[in-house]
């Protein structure tokens, strides 16, 4: 299969910094590599490092450790970057994945976040689409990562969280386009939760808002004055069902799914530890 290609191609000399970058870690170098073997055996060109979009990953790494729970940033916050996201926690501090998150990050995303678990990983979650790594228009990539917190607030050796951000947001095989789809559905797809802030429609939101965002592919490129901003949505999943808002794009939906607050995904999907559930109903009213 593709996917197995694309991890195991042997291309050398790939780590590419952008300018006045400090040499990257191991683990860093291990990660770009990976990611720009699969770009080339894709048959796009590679991504470099890019400081900035390294730090501004790290600072969202630091905020979901903190908080716990595997979440996308909003739009507000990634600069018209896309984004990328892993989990991993181990029996051992001396896991690959606890040692090199990046790295073993990279492998999850390209394989569509289905990896067999390495050694003692007792638990491993991605949110990402394979199409962000492989962009064709996407030029600079930075990542960073940050431990778990421990209930006397040090640092958790055996959880981590690892985040990328890839500039520029635009999906492999589709043009945006200015225009909303506007079919109410019935849709089926994968429901995941974010901390909203400041929302691509223009309106800010909290974690206990009963908000919505919705695919970038399905709301088009337009973001303030967007026919789909404010729309309602009728949520149903194992749990329950809800009527949400329309407030932002998921820049890192396919295009039937949703990304919605905290307090939304707790009342249709359960506990947030679950971070993605699938088959959820959703449609426009």
């Amino acid at each position: 299969m593709f996917t197995k290609a694309i991890i195991t191609a042997a291309v050398a000399g790939l780590t590419t910094l952008g300018a006045h970058a400090e040499p990257l870690t191991t683990d860093q170098s291990r990660a770009l590599k990976t990611i720009n073997d699969a770009r080339i055996a894709a048959g796009v060109h590679i991504l470099s490092w890019n400081t900035n979009l390294q730090n501004d990953a790290t600072a969202w790494a630091e905020q979901i450790a903190a908080s716990g729970h595997l979440g996308r940033a909003p739009a507000s916050l990634r600069n018209d970057a896309g984004e990328v996201l892993a989990f991993f926690q181990a029996l051992d501090a001396e896991n690959s994945a606890l040692r090199y998150p990046l790295s073993e990050a990279a492998k999850l995303w390209l394989n569509s976040g289905n990896m067999a678990k390495a050694g003692t990983v007792i638990r491993q979650e991605a949110l990402s689409k394979t199409e962000h790594l492989l962009s064709l228009t996407a030029t600079d990539i930075g990542c960073g990562t940050a431990h778990g917190t421990l209930g006397n607030g040090a640092e958790d050796p055996l959880r981590v969280y690892a985040v990328c951000r890839i500039f520029k947001d635009v999906s492999e095989h589709m043009k945006l386009s200015a225009r909303q789809d506007l079919n109410p559905g019935p849709f089926w797809g994968d429901i995941t939760f974010f901390n909203p802030g400041l929302g691509a429609c223009g309106r800010v939101d909290g974690d206990g808002s009963m908000i919505v965002a919705l695919s970038h592919l399905k709301m088009g490129s337009q973001s303030n004055g967007n026919a789909l901003c404010g729309r309602r949505v009728r949520i149903r999943g194992p749990r329950g069902e809800a009527v949400v808002t329309v407030t932002d794009k998921c820049m890192g939906c396919s295009i039937h799914d949703i990304d919605v607050s905290p307090a939304v995904f707790e009342k249709i999907a359960g506990n947030q530890g679950l971070g993605r559930v699938g088959n959820i109903e959703w449609s426009l009213i």
